[in-house]
């Protein structure tokens, strides 16, 4: 009974060190490590993932911070700004169409999926950056939308990049 018990404690805590692992393995390469931590270490779902699972965390994320990014810049006055807001949610609304594509390769169920992954998600990254380069000294509610949208997006690009190795 107790060698039962032994093999039990150890497959556990083996589990939930993999699992941490693979928290440090995408945060390690992250343009934002801190950041990463933060985000993953904040769901417990994560605890439990694997990477497409993990994966599949992170775009729900992403989506929500680029809503979030959308909802910013409609909070701007027209006056102020006015076609740059359009244009702003315009991009956010198109990073948003990417992840939501970007789903079905999640898991990746061959080399193809994982380089359409990685194309969706990374045009999403771009389509956010279109909404901050419109802008000569944004916002500060915008960039900060923006730039937690980004960052997010990034770790689901690192998350996509760890498939292909």
């Amino acid at each position: 009974m107790a060698k039962l018990l032994v093999l039990f404690i150890l497959a556990f805590a083996t589990f939930f060190t993999s699992r941490a692992d693979l928290i440090a393995h995408v945060c390690r390469k992250s343009t934002n490590p801190s950041f990463c931590y933060k985000v993953l270490r904040s769901d417990p779902n994560t605890r439990t993932a694997d990477l497409p699972g993990l994966g599949k965390i992170v775009l729900d994320k992403a989506i929500v911070a680029s809503e979030e990014a959308i909802t910013a810049a409609k909070s701007l006055s027209k006056g102020d700004y006015g076609s740059l807001i359009d244009t702003c949610v315009e991009t956010c609304s198109e990073a948003i169409d990417n992840l939501n594509k970007s789903g079905k390769f999640l898991p990746p169920r061959s080399r193809e999926d994982v380089d359409d992954l990685k194309t969706r998600v990374s045009a999403a990254e771009t389509d956010v950056e279109t909404c901050d380069d419109q802008f000569d000294g944004e916002p500060i509610k915008l960039r900060d939308a923006t730039g937690r949208a980004r960052d997010i997006i990034s770790i689901l690009l690192d998350i996509a990049n760890s498939f292909s190795q």
